[in-house]
């Protein structure tokens, strides 16, 4: 016999891919806004907190779309 595939697991993939898909779209937006802040020189203190502030955000970013890359592998190998 064949073995057959779960259905719930690339399901539950799939809304996890879409989740990231928001999630990297929101980071960068906020990365974005962290960049213009920072074109508004305020004082050195606020520069610091935006540029480490973008330096996290970034760090997210790139978890999630290494996350998001694995899983769409998944499910397309799945497929």
């Amino acid at each position: 016999k064949t073995k057959r595939k779960n259905p719930i697991q690339p399901n539950e993939m799939e809304k996890r891919r879409l989740q990231l898909e928001e999630d990297i779209a929101r980071l960068e937006t906020a990365i974005a806004e962290c960049e213009t802040a920072i074109q508004n020189f305020v004082s050195p203190d606020e520069l610091q907190r935006q540029t480490a502030l973008i330096a996290d955000l970034r760090e997210q970013l790139n978890a999630r779309f290494t996350e998001w890359e694995e899983i769409t592998q998944a499910v397309e190998a799945n497929a």
